[in-house]
């Protein structure tokens, strides 16, 4: 009964390490994904971004006169500055993404590590219940074999305790009669 329960939480044990180690496969290839689409999406922004600081120096040097041309505008806006502040503000949150996606894969890594230390560990106890079963049937047998080797040898001994008893009868016996006879003379 003990052997199936731990047979079953073995079993547990394994199936769950298998579903974490399925997570953890599917949460690098995620991760893999997200670092090939973030390289991707960075060089489209660095396309995007050149483009439109051309556009914006280009539009903004049609009607001006300055002689530090698309860096002094009539609002005040920046747009190089603000497309940086931008791309800084998807990349901290991307980052932020990443970091916590690498925490959980460490966590479940950490998870996998103890599950598969608990069934080595409920293995090792298995084996070790079976090489003490063993080792008691073996002292069991030899114990029953003393055992019946002191049996037959008291019952060997009751037998002739038995036959003195007899003897000790007759001989009382006959020490009765020859009494008897000795006072009758």
């Amino acid at each position: 009964m003990e052997r199936n329960n731990v047979k079953s939480s073995i079993d547990k044990l394994q199936a769950r390490g298998d579903l974490f180690t399925r997570q953890l496969i599917k949460e690098k290839k995620r991760t893999n994904e997200l670092q090939i689409k973030l390289k991707e999406v960075n060089a489209q922004i660095a396309e995007i971004r050149e483009s439109n600081k051309q556009k914006a120096i280009c539009l903004l040097n049609k009607y001006s006169t300055t002689p530090n041309d698309a860096y002094h505008r009539v609002d005040g806006v920046n747009p190089t500055s603000l497309a940086e502040s931008n791309q800084k503000k998807i990349v901290k949150t991307l980052e932020s993404r990443l970091g916590k996606v690498l925490v959980r894969r460490n966590q479940l890594e950490n998870e996998n590590a103890l599950i598969k230390d608990k069934i080595d560990k409920l293995r090792r106890k298995i084996a070790n219940d079976i090489k003490n079963r063993e080792r008691m049937e073996k002292e069991l047998i030899h114990i029953k074999d003393d055992m019946d080797e002191i049996m037959e040898r008291a019952a060997a001994a009751a037998e002739e305790r038995e036959k003195l008893i007899v003897k000790r009868n007759q001989i009382l016996e006959e020490n009765d009669e020859k009494q008897l006879i000795f006072e009758k003379k």
